[in-house]
């Protein structure tokens, strides 16, 4: 894969044999999200008591680093850049930067696994769910039988 791909996969994140600072305007995430430069979100729930576990304000630079207080939860944001970094040991991971009062750096996956952005794509009990009103329509003769293999071939990947 060339460095300067400017569309990203999961898959692609966790076989990266380098970081990746610049230049990557899209990314689709192991839950079937995409994000892209540009893009606005909305900041989730809180993993900590009182703070996100994955969301820092600050860049260390001319402000500390702190993990963003629990009562931002509901608040929007905007990407201005995405960036993978890490190490060979400790794994390569996909990072978000947003803009805005207060920026803040998102380490995605672990964001998007705890709930602290929300996503348009599918955790195990959403897919599972889809999948169980597609058998429905089926059996309603809503939609064909391929339609409904289709479904539950894309499903699939996301339940446990």
């Amino acid at each position: 894969m060339a460095l300067g791909q400017a569309s990203w996969t999961y898959e692609m994140v966790e076989n990266a044999t380098r970081n990746v600072l610049n230049g990557i305007s899209e990314y689709t995430a192991s839950d079937g999200s995409v994000w892209t430069v540009g893009q606005e979100f909305t900041m989730g729930s809180a993993s900590g008591i009182h703070s996100f576990k994955y969301i820092t304000v600050g860049s260390g630079v001319m402000t500390e680093i702190t993990q963003l207080e629990a009562t931002m939860a509901g608040t929007k944001a905007t990407v201005k850049k995405l960036r993978i970094s890490g190490t060979k040991r400790t794994g390569r991971r996909m990072w978000l930067t947003t803009t805005g009062m207060f920026p803040n750096n998102i380490q995605l996956e672990n964001a998007i696994s705890y709930g602290e952005v929300v996503t348009s794509g599918y955790t195990s009990d959403k897919a599972l769910e889809e999948l169980k009103k597609a058998k429905d329509k089926l059996d309603l003769g809503l939609i064909t039988q391929e339609e409904f293999d289709a479904l539950r071939t894309e499903l699939a990947k996301y339940i446990d």
